[in-house]
């Protein structure tokens, strides 16, 4: 009798249309790439904004995480009619590839997608700067006066070169070295005082080269200047975009009580590889 009872409630449920919803299918979504607006006082749009981040909006929750994508990209995305989204720009972290974050200083981009149950709906996200960043140093080497100098100890001079080879504009930023000249160093005219505790600081710069160059701060503290080294940086042959993270050298700074800074670039030719060497370099930013 409990058998038959129990086959019984399965039967009235069956009866009643209690089963499984049917399976919601998606829409696409297409992210070709990214862009950066600018305003004068911001200086370049250039970028090299790897990864976008898509945020779908939910009624009770608000923007969600819905996935993190290299671009170019095509994704779905769960939802009909016109749903709204945030769109965020991540970039690998000082050019390395396994460390891909949001970009502190660029602003959300938001859109409304119409979404289709197999469609496809194409995104061109443009992003721009956080009101409040601020640019502390730029060189877009425009200006014939450079905000860079070589020190006593460089072999060779930092340059202006215009034409072909610069980057955009009128003209970029050069050094050469050479078995007679193997080393180049060059720091700031200015020093920088920079937010300690934590807070993001960044220096963007394109480049291109065809032997390792570093980027690194001088710090100026009560026993003297301490060298804290960013980044080494390989060669490229092609023009290419660095996020280069300096928050840490400057938290590190902080715990020996340094007041201000100098950005520095630098570079040592071995002539066991090779009899010279190019480093071409554009617009600098110092950003926190």
């Amino acid at each position: 009798m409990k058998r038959f009872f129990i086959f019984l409630l399965a039967a009235s449920a069956a009866g009643c249309g209690l089963s499984e919803p049917p399976e919601q299918i998606p829409g696409y979504v297409q992210v070709e790439d990214m862009a950066v607006t600018t305003s004068t006082e911001e200086g370049s749009n250039s970028d090299n904004i790897s990864d976008c981040w898509i945020y779908v909006l939910d009624p009770d929750l608000g923007y969600v995480l819905q996935g993190i994508y290299e671009m170019p990209a095509s994704f779905p995305v769960l939802g009909e009619g016109n749903t709204p989204v945030r769109v965020q720009a991540g970039v690998r972290i000082s050019g390395l590839s396994s460390v891909r974050q949001l970009y502190p200083f660029y602003r959300p981009f938001f859109d409304t997608i119409n979404l289709t149950p197999n469609g496809n709906s194409k995104m061109e996200p443009v992003v721009d700067y956080f009101p409040g960043v601020v640019f502390d140093w730029m060189e877009d080497a425009e200006d014939p006066g450079l905000s860079m100098e070589p020190t006593e100890s460089s072999d060779t001079t930092l340059l202006r070169i215009t034409g072909s080879e610069a980057f955009e504009g009128n003209a970029s930023l050069a050094f050469y070295t050479d078995t007679a000249r193997p080393l180049f160093f060059g720091v700031t005219v200015d020093e920088y005082v920079l937010p300690k505790g934590g807070r993001p600081v960044f220096l963007e710069v394109d480049y291109k080269c065809n032997y390792e160059w570093i980027v690194g701060l001088l710090g100026n503290t009560p026993n003297g200047v301490t060298d804290f080294i960013a980044l080494t940086i390989l060669p490229k042959e092609d023009w290419n975009k660095l996020y280069i993270q300096l928050t840490n050298q400057v938290s590190a700074a902080g715990n020996i009580n340094a007041t201000s800074f100098k950005i520095y670039f630098a570079s040592l030719l071995n002539p066991a590889e090779q009899d010279d060497a190019y480093v071409y370099i554009d617009n600098v930013k110092l950003v926190y």
